[in-house]
């Protein structure tokens, strides 16, 4: 549903700063400095809020910078208006770099598709950009996980993931598995509930979860903060946090169930 909100929110993603305006490295072919690369700004980072408390405080009657004072309240990145400023000023430059490199980058794969023989050659099949699965979150965080401890702690596997969650709840290798080839989200109770100790497991955020796997506590079998505290005290700690902020400054909307 398109409300003032979310409209505000879509227009901030459209004049927010895209491009970093420190430069990253230069990207060379053949002894040829081609273009400057740059990074991008996180979508939801602190140049975005910058961008939509600017937004809001002009259009919005009566805001007087509650949006910017309700981001600070809550600890979210806001950059400053002089580092906004800054960054958006830059924007036309780097955007010229990168439409430089991408044609250079285009003429040079035209060149070599001209230069090979085709004759008998099959065409490439269209390039698209498939789904992203919904399990494909869950393994991908496990797996990095998996591969970054060189603390001498055990390895994430599969098994020692359920081994972790079987201390509140039943769980298998075989459950684990299932919930990270799954296309969409469970259907079993049982494997919800599984899904959010999962979650609570590999440390995700739980407002990225809820928004993002459609994954809470209290729609997964009412997971308690206990069950979660056992299982990964420094979330259980994060989302008790939350909680104080919510209850010094409640948002003007409401969900059910408790948090």
């Amino acid at each position: 549903m398109l409300t003032t909100r979310v409209l505000l929110h879509e227009v901030a993603h459209c004049a927010a700063p895209y491009y970093v305006v420190e430069d990253v490295e230069q990207r060379y072919r053949g002894g040829k400095l081609l273009a400057v690369s740059h990074t991008k700004h996180l979508s939801h980072g602190a140049f975005f809020t910058a961008t939509l408390a600017a937004i809001t405080g002009h259009v919005v009657l009566g805001d007087q910078g509650r949006l910017r004072a309700a981001f600070d309240h809550f600890e979210a990145p806001v950059a400053s208006v002089d580092e906004l400023r800054r960054e958006l000023d830059a924007q036309p430059r780097i955007v010229a770099d990168e439409v430089a490199y991408l044609a250079d980058l285009r003429q040079f794969m035209e060149d070599a598709r001209a230069s090979t023989p085709t004759a008998g050659t099959p065409r490439p099949p269209s390039s698209y950009v498939p789904e992203t699965p919904w399990g494909f979150y869950l393994e991908m965080t496990r797996r990095r996980i998996h591969r970054r401890r060189k603390d001498g702690s055990p390895l994430l596997s599969q098994r020692r993931l359920a081994e972790q969650i079987s201390t509140v709840f039943p769980c298998s290798a075989r459950n684990i598995s299932e919930l990270e080839h799954l296309r969409q989200p469970p259907d079993s109770p049982a494997q919800l509930t599984r899904a959010m100790m999962v979650t609570i497991c590999l440390g995700m955020d739980p407002i990225w979860t809820r928004y993002n796997l459609q994954l809470t506590r209290w729609g997964c079998g009412d997971v308690t903060l206990e069950q979660a505290r056992r299982l990964n005290p420094e979330w259980a700690d994060l989302v008790e946090h939350i909680n104080g902020l919510l209850k010094a400054m409640p948002p003007r909307w409401s969900v059910s169930g408790s948090r």
